[in-house]
């Protein structure tokens, strides 16, 4: 091996090794230094914890961190103090700025009643797992109302959809989605609804039992239905169970045609809870009372 190569390979083994100092110095004195940032920063208020719908603010569920300037959120705050006894309006994960927007209007109160639309109620009703849905009834999904009734001995009982596209506000005690368990068993079920609809729902608990039916969150169109009992099922038509016949009656010399029920849910009201309408010789026996009670009245 000549001279001029080995001079060489000293300078390229020199080189190297010198290469490599000055690249250990930097790093070295880069992971010591501390790390400074011109950037401009300010405080916003986040979440400590996950935070609940209608979960009061204090101090103990919000904190103070420092954020970019230029990417502070529209509507954040800057301290905890303007949001303590504040309402959060929907969710909020660890860490997530407290946003006004998020946040029902100052002076509302906890619980359930802030989740109530304007002109709506809240009216809670007893399920199990099977009216329930085996639990995939949760907050926020949209229902149907169904009723079973059976007025009576000797009445027939029937099936009708009483109240259509109704939102879940809460099951049991839960108001947040995001803490749905489809494995808890469930015993109330609390649903948004109108005056009139309440109403409805009142009495069908009182008078016969209720089914849920759970729809598609896309599905908002309401169906005309029909009640259906053991005729119906039998298939009889709607219009054949619901056909009014007629008796012939005498008043002196003039004989004329009284329209009679062929169901107790086409009775007079007073009435209901008494007839039956089942054979021919009481609609007969009814229409000779009635027939008496207007002789009487002239």
């Amino acid at each position: 091996m000549n001279i001029r190569t080995v001079s060489f390979l000293v300078l390229s083994l020199g080189l190297a090794s010198a290469a490599a100092y000055l690249n250990w110095s930097y790093l070295s004195e880069a992971r010591e230094s501390p790390v400074t940032s011109s950037a401009p920063t300010a405080y916003v208020a986040v979440a400590l914890r996950d935070i609940s719908i209608s979960e009061v603010l204090n101090p103990l569920l919000v904190e103070t961190k420092p954020w970019p300037a230029d990417m502070v959120p529209n509507g954040a705050f800057d301290s905890m103090e303007p949001l303590v006894g504040r309402v959060p309006n929907r969710h909020f994960a660890a860490g997530e700025p407290i946003l006004e927007s998020g946040l029902f209007a100052e002076g509302a109160s906890g619980g359930l009643s802030p989740l109530i639309q304007s002109g709506l109620r809240a009216m809670s009703v007893k399920v199990d797992q099977v009216i329930g849905i085996a639990g995939f009834v949760a907050v926020g999904t949209r229902v149907d109302v169904l009723a079973t009734i059976k007025r009576g001995v000797g009445s027939e009982a029937f099936s009708q959809v009483v109240v259509q596209d109704i939102r879940v506000l809460a099951v049991d005690q839960t108001l947040d989605p995001h803490e749905n368990d489809p494995s808890d068993r469930i015993s109330v079920v609390t649903l948004e609804v109108t005056p009139n609809q309440a109403q409805k729902l009142a009495f069908v608990s009182i008078q016969g039992s209720i089914q849920l039916a759970l729809r598609n969150p896309r599905d908002s169109d309401l169906v005309e239905t029909t009640s259906v009992n053991t005729r119906y099922l039998k298939g009889a038509k709607p219009a054949e169970s619901s056909e009014r016949k007629t008796v012939q009656v005498m008043r002196g010399v003039e004989v004329f045609s009284k329209s009679l029920p062929t169901n107790e849910s086409e009775a007079p009201a007073d009435q209901r809870s008494t007839r039956a309408w089942r054979n021919t010789g009481e609609r007969n026996a009814i229409a000779r009372n009635d027939f008496a009670a207007e002789s009487g009245d002239e």
